[in-house]
């Protein structure tokens, strides 16, 4: 029996696209990125609304590491973010098991939580 998950992302009240898009734009706008403004404000087509460009290009040529991965997973469906992990942990020399556990546990929770009672694998 498969279990239904929701995510965690509400609409938030009074939002204003247009108002999230040029804070968003500021954050990015010159020299160096102003990160606490693009985690304040998470806006997907308002920007290209406004000033038709694509907010993912843009964030991916203003952030790095660990923030742009996180910034950038808000906007994916989380089956396609785990099939972006899953291609990640295994990509390059070595492999990140602990990824690989994580989401394949979880997978199977959703999918058949009897299988996996009692385990111990995390």
């Amino acid at each position: 029996m498969a279990t239904e998950t929701q995510g965690t992302i509400r609409p938030a009240a009074n939002f204003d696209a247009m108002r999230n898009a040029e804070i968003l734009w500021k954050a990015m706008k010159g020299f160096g990125t102003d990160e606490q403004a693009i985690v304040d404000v998470v806006v997907n087509p308002a920007l290209k609304t406004m000033y038709g460009k694509d907010l993912i290009k843009d964030l991916k040529s203003e952030l790095s590491g660990n923030m742009e991965e996180l910034i950038l997973a808000l906007f994916m469906p989380s089956t396609y973010y785990d099939g972006w992990s899953l291609q990640n942990a295994m990509k390059g020399a070595g492999t990140q098991e602990r990824v690989l556990i994580a989401i394949l546990y979880y997978l199977a929770m959703c999918l058949e939580p009897s299988l996996l009672r009692g385990s111990t694998i995390l």
